[in-house]
């Protein structure tokens, strides 16, 4: 059996679609084969477009996340690089499924709000991630988690 290694950040990127593909398939959404992973660090924002059935990493980019431009700055970057390494995997945005988002922090899994990010300025109280990436993007986003 052929074994590769993947590197841990694209390692997490596809479990966090995968979580995305099971939560999609569970709330009865259309099932795509393509999605964006967002991971929000304190330093970088890395965007990743995956094929859940084949594993294959379509693009990735990272980008600095100048958080010290406050939450709104940054929630931008997020979607602009979201949308960004669709155009560099030459796909349209009717092959992409959802977005997936990780942050590092407490979170409100239920509303898609951010409740505390001690690696960011401001902390994020109460912040509408979910509702504002997916309003930047147009993609549903149907998940949001913590980082391993």
């Amino acid at each position: 059996m052929n074994q590769f290694f993947m590197h841990p950040a694209i390692e997490y990127r596809v479990k966090l679609l995968v979580s995305l593909k099971n939560n999609l398939i569970g709330n009865g959404l259309t099932m795509m084969q393509k999605y964006i992973g967002i991971d929000l660090g304190g330093t970088k924002i890395k965007a990743g477009i995956v094929d859940l059935d084949s594993g294959v990493v379509d693009a990735s980019k990272s980008i600095p996340t100048m958080a010290r431009e406050g939450h709104d700055a940054v929630m931008q970057r997020m979607a602009d690089v979201a949308l960004q390494v669709i155009d560099e995997a030459k796909l349209s945005r009717g092959d992409i499924g959802g977005v997936g988002i990780g942050i590092p922090g407490v979170l409100d899994l239920e509303k898609g709000e951010t409740l505390f990010l001690p690696n960011l300025p401001g902390t994020w109280p109460n912040i509408p991630v979910r509702s504002t990436i997916s309003d930047k993007t147009g993609f549903p986003v149907s998940s949001f988690v913590l980082p391993e």
